[in-house]
């Protein structure tokens, strides 16, 4: 039997900032994996220039150009632009652990009836950084196991999917900017009868400074979840209840957020809203 292979996907724009990172650590996972195609959605900062070098010196890594904006598009031309048996897609900012492509790896060979797969993700350049920790920790603990456990939505910022799921829902996914691709190309695959699933060793951080987005952006955040699921038929009060608890506590947090964001600028440790995944273009990925 031949070997599986794996791709990693990384979309990216403007992300100079983190994209060093991101890619040094996938860097060290490159014994599993085959090949990562970084996706530059017009990006305006060194992110390009950033993941040249890593091309340049690694010859595992590639990086390809999407002009139509947005990250669903960057997504759809790095999946479709690597060759990997199994499909894995990060976010530039994330911070990818030492076992995490072979994790992967892992998952898929032990678990043959699932077609995609979600990580565990911790936050950084959050003041709730070490509380979320100790909660995913607590709750992983109960599954860890067995490996895994089935769930419905995959975290795009984490997240694999085998090569033969993808060119089967690929053309039922939505392209427009106004929903959560990731979200959209989780019921895509549940429409299709694919089980999806959570791997407790798939682990990988990734910035949380989304949660200093002001009220009005994180509002259309929201609403784009909410768009998501009734695209798919799904709009029940649960749901609703569930997007507004989790407005709420975005307002709850924001100025401890606005108050950890301006102490990193001081320190020079970064800080600020991360754009959004749907919307303008100033607000894309």
């Amino acid at each position: 039997m031949s070997r599986v292979t794996l791709s990693v996907v990384v979309p990216a724009y403007n992300e100079e900032r983190y994209i060093r990172k991101c890619l040094s650590t996938l860097a060290h996972n490159r014994e599993w994996i085959d090949e990562v195609v970084v996706v530059d959605n017009n990006s305006t900062d060194r992110t390009r220039d950033i993941a040249m070098l890593f091309r340049d010196r690694f010859e595992k890594f590639a990086v390809i150009s999407e002009q139509t904006p947005g990250v669903v598009h960057a997504r759809n031309a790095g999946f479709n632009a690597t060759s990997g048996d199994i499909i894995a897609r990060v976010d530039a900012d994330t911070i990818v652990g030492n076992s995490w492509a072979r994790a992967i790896h892992e998952f898929f060979r032990e678990q043959p009836g699932y077609a995609a797969v979600t990580g565990l993700s911790y936050l950084y350049e959050s003041p709730v950084a070490g509380l979320q920790r100790t909660i995913f920790d607590r709750f992983s603990r109960r599954w860890r196991s067995k490996g895994s456990r089935p769930v419905v939505v995959l975290s795009g910022a984490n997240m694999a999917i085998r090569r033969s799921a993808w060119e089967t829902v690929e053309n039922s996914t939505a392209v427009s900017r106004d929903v959560h691709e990731d979200v959209d190309l989780s019921l895509c695959l549940l429409k299709h009868g694919f089980q999806l699933g959570q791997a407790a060793d798939m682990l990988l951080s990734v910035s949380g400074r989304r949660g200093n987005s002001s009220l009005k952006d994180y509002l259309s955040y929201t609403r784009a979840t909410k768009r998501t699921f009734v695209r798919h038929g799904h709009d029940y009060l649960g749901l609703r209840l569930l997007l507004i608890a989790n407005m709420l506590v975005h307002a709850i947090f924001l100025p401890l957020y606005k108050s950890h964001s301006s102490i990193s600028r001081i320190r020079g440790l970064g800080g600020g809203a991360r754009a959004l995944p749907v919307g303008d273009r100033d607000s894309t990925m």
